[in-house]
């Protein structure tokens, strides 16, 4: 059954969002389950809500009649008492579908009818989880379960981004529909912005590296990896799609390495992460992104043994069309002598998990998701003194 009258009418949509368990049945009825009632045994049960739908076209229209169904035992005050005062008619009925209703209940508002359903379904709710609380205060209609996807959204996630419309920013959200990102490098920085960007509606998510998993990557990745997930040392990209697939469709696995027999790949890019530590390679795709006309963010880390602490830099660099030279002026693509400390892979996981952040929220001003009024392009973490210092073309 499509979802879409739930996205579309207001009354649905912040039943959802507050974490009712909701759902719409063929013939047009609506659901509020989990609801909590007391039984005769004065015992905390859970039961349906189930309402007829009004709508005109997707949209709901106040509701018509002010009743409403319910599936579940005998409900009761605390004291075990029925609560006649609501229970207007028993069952049980059968309203099709495999839909069975033992109870009818009324409660009628002074006006004679409910503005809308969220007023109707909270108005219900809150009678019955009331008695409820009296034996068990930790109990609540709003359980927030798991949203079934829409079918016909044609949405990558496999369940809905109900997280964006709680803040009220779906509207935003579009933004962020890029068809083609790449991320060269699933390090530990890598690995973050790929935890990062799986959130986002992005269509397609492409994975560039060659590695195979090992005990040490479980060390600075997101989550926590079993032993077995790295045992045998299968493709990093494998094991990063097996991870991410539960949330999202749309990720695509290269499982090697970019370089100049391969690079025109990237060509076929909306946006591109790199995050690698060799400067050849950095040099090599930088270039070609810049020939292609792509744009992309360049994130890396500099870190250094002083006496017994650690101490150095984190940084994003956005490269488009119009800063070019001025990007690639503040790359570190220099071939090096192969003494700095960052090709000893220290990488200490929350640095790399600000790492990816910086480079996630410099996409998203890029998009215009997030403002962006200081048109920063540039940006440097330093680890002592705490402190960013930022930079943007003149």
């Amino acid at each position: 059954m499509s979802l879409r009258p739930i996205s579309l009418s207001p009354d649905l949509s912040r039943l959802r969002r507050e974490g009712y368990d909701i759902e719409i049945r063929p013939a047009w009825y609506l659901l509020v389950k989990n609801v909590p009632y007391v039984t005769a045994l004065r015992t905390v049960a859970f039961g349906t809500l189930i309402s007829p739908l009004c709508l005109e076209g997707d949209r709901t229209i106040r509701p018509d009649p002010h009743t409403v169904f319910f599936n579940g035992e005998t409900l009761c005050k605390d004291d075990g008492a029925p609560l006649n005062n609501i229970i207007a008619g028993t069952g049980p009925n059968d309203l099709g579908q495999g839909m069975l209703a033992h109870f009818v209940l009324s409660s009628k508002p002074e006006r004679g009818h409910y503005l809308d359903y969220y007023e109707k379904m909270t108005q219900y709710a809150g009678i019955l989880t009331g008695y409820a609380r009296r034996l068990d205060t930790s109990v609540t209609p709003t359980p927030f379960n798991p949203v079934p996807p829409d079918p016909e959204d044609g949405s990558i996630f496999r369940y809905p981004d109900t997280a964006s419309s709680r803040a009220e920013i779906t509207a935003m959200t579009p933004k962020l529909e890029v068809a083609n990102v790449a991320i060269v490098g699933l390090g530990g920085t890598g690995a973050y912005i790929l935890d990062f960007l799986a959130k986002t509606p992005i269509r397609q998510i492409h994975l560039y590296d060659g590695d195979q998993l090992r005990q040490h990557n479980a060390f600075r990745a997101p989550g926590a990896m079993a032993e077995g997930d790295f045992t045998g040392g299968p493709a990093k990209v494998a094991q990063l799609t097996r991870q991410y697939s539960p949330l999202r469709t749309g990720l695509v696995e290269h499982p090697c390495f970019i370089d100049e027999d391969n690079v025109a790949e990237l060509g076929a890019m909306d946006f591109v992460f790199i995050s690698v530590d060799s400067s050849d390679a950095r040099r090599l795709i930088s270039a070609k992104l810049a020939e292609y006309g792509t744009p992309f963010i360049d994130v890396g880390m500099g870190i250094d043994i002083a006496g017994e602490a650690l101490t150095g830099q984190v940084r994003s660099t956005l490269s488009h069309p119009d800063t070019r030279e001025w990007a690639m002026q503040r790359l570190p693509i220099a071939p090096t002598d192969g003494n700095d400390d960052y090709s000893r892979n220290i990488q200490i996981v929350e640095l790399n998990a600000l790492n990816a952040a910086m480079a996630v929220i410099k996409w998203k001003k890029h998009v215009g998701f997030y403002a962006d009024l200081e048109a920063e392009r540039h940006s440097v973490y330093q680890l002592d003194g705490n402190s960013i210092i930022n930079e943007r073309p003149a």
